[in-house]
């Protein structure tokens, strides 16, 4: 099966070579265009806020049509349905592997969008991060089919327990405690629900004004009682009214997510790690010329760079016009990227991973959202592991064979890979007294596993020679 999407009543995602698909009833896609047409729609494409979509050519709709999945021969046999292609984002992120920053941009992204539909006449059924990707450090939203007609005497925002549970709620915990909010998404996809939120702010938290507004007085009412249903008798007769309500709301909720703005000296173990003694002055400036020269004879490109620390690489990477995604297991680096990121607009999509433990797939069958592993397979030009591997071999007790399987399957061409060797100060710090477990690693022995997978075109020992700059090519390029 290859249906991604499901849970929405008129249509779903269905990818198709390197297409995004849509599948939906014809009513459902007529009244998606028109929604689309509208200026202030067009205007929000535009911008980039707002993914394109149009309907699919003749040939592309008939093949996903015939493509046999259950889920379309199903609602063939039940309406008539359309295929529509929507703008493709090369590497989709989720709030599992977000900065707060990032999903703080998000959550402004998303209030923006519900601002700009309004004047008007429409409106969003969903206001969940899960329908926001990243374009480097813009936001677009994703999910056009959440665009709805809006009743013009409704003054209810109906996805704002969503926005509040997804957004908000996730950002006042990871402002207040230790847990970050990439975190919280792994126990809650769905978001965090009320009860929890209360209980993990603590009393101050709970008595902060916006967090009293929006999460303590409903919070503390629903305890003595019962939730009222929703009823079209909360209409107002005047549309203006309605409109002026959903403003008043939308602006109070951005001045409570303004109010969450990360901190750039969020703590962190790896702060300025490729600025403390692991380096001497001559091997820091002799790397940077080697991977400057490497990454400046890659043609543009898509590179990936695991285990970034405070970016500097990947920064090099976006300046020279590659496209990149910066992952590391540190949110206080990786949140400290994306504000510098964000400040001189660079091509980098900042992530929080661990390459041992990645992201997994999640939502239903783990199908919704592709694992980490699954969306980097093939997808780069080249892969940066720079100052990783020892890290892995050591810490993670994963064979350097392995390693070097990984990053083959992530590049569809080229890798810069950094070899430490065991007389290297960090290499022993974390071995720990561990020698027995790595008394066969060497430089030879790293080159004879590289070689399995790649050809080796160029190297360079750093002036210190207890560390070496690999320039690795897949066998067969």
């Amino acid at each position: 099966m290859r249906t991604i999407s499901f849970r929405d009543p008129d249509g779903f995602i269905f990818p198709y070579e390197e297409k995004i698909c849509r599948v939906v009833t014809a009513e459902a896609g007529g009244r998606l265009l028109a929604h689309l047409d509208r200026v202030e729609c067009r205007r929000l494409i535009e911008q980039g806020k707002l993914v394109w979509t149009k309907r699919a050519s003749a040939e592309t709709a008939a093949n996903v049509l015939a493509s046999g999945d259950p889920q379309i021969q199903d609602w063939k046999t039940r309406s008539s349905v359309e295929v529509l292609e929507h703008e493709s984002i090369w590497f989709p992120s989720y709030p599992t592997e977000w900065a707060a920053g990032m999903l703080r941009k998000a959550a402004m992204t998303t209030l923006d969008l519900a601002q700009s539909l309004l004047p008007c006449g429409l409106g969003l059924k969903d206001a969940t991060p899960w329908n926001v990707l990243f374009r480097g450090p813009r936001p677009v939203w994703i999910d056009t089919l959440s665009i709805e007609e809006r009743d013009p005497g409704d003054g209810i925002w109906l996805p704002l327990a969503q926005f509040l549970e997804t957004f908000l709620y996730p950002l006042w915990i990871t402002q207040s405690s230790a847990i970050d909010s990439h975190e919280l998404f792994l126990l809650h996809r769905n978001g965090v629900p009320a009860e929890i939120a209360w209980r993990s702010l603590g009393i101050a938290g709970r008595l902060r004004p916006a967090a009293f507004h929006w999460l303590t007085l409903p919070h503390l009412l629903a305890r003595v009682a019962p939730k009222p249903k929703y009823s079209k008798d909360h209409r107002l007769s005047d549309p203006s009214s309605a409109r002026e309500m959903l403003r008043r709301m939308f602006a109070s909720l951005r001045r409570a997510v303004e109010k969450t703005a990360p901190l750039s000296g969020t703590p962190t173990h790896w702060k300025d790690y490729s600025g403390k003694c692991h380096y001497e002055v001559r091997d820091r400036q002799v790397k940077r010329d080697f991977v400057h020269g490497v990454l400046k004879a890659w043609r543009r490109g898509r590179v990936l760079d695991i285990g970034c620390n405070d970016g500097e690489y990947s920064e090099m990477a976006a300046r020279l016009g590659h496209e990149v995604v910066a992952v590391d297991a540190d949110a206080g680096v990786i949140n400290r990227l994306w504000l510098r990121v964000c400040e001189h607009d660079l091509t980098i999509l900042p992530l929080i991973g661990n390459v041992a433990n990645p992201t997994p797939g999640s939502g239903w069958r783990n199908a919704e959202s592709k694992s980490f592993l699954a969306r980097g397979a093939g997808r780069f030009d080249g892969v940066m592991a720079l100052a990783l591997l020892h890290h892995l071999t050591i810490t993670e007790r994963v064979p350097p064979a392995m390693v070097l399987g990984l990053i083959a399957d992530f590049t569809r061409h080229s890798a810069i890979v950094e070899y430490v060797g065991p007389e290297d100060p960090m290499y022993q710090q974390l071995l720990r007294g561990r020698d027995h477990l790595h008394r066969e690693d060497s430089r030879e022995a790293f080159e004879s596993t590289a070689l399995q997978r790649f050809e080796i075109a160029d190297s360079l020992p750093l002036p210190g020679n207890r560390r070496f700059l690999y320039h690795l090519v897949r066998k067969g390029e």
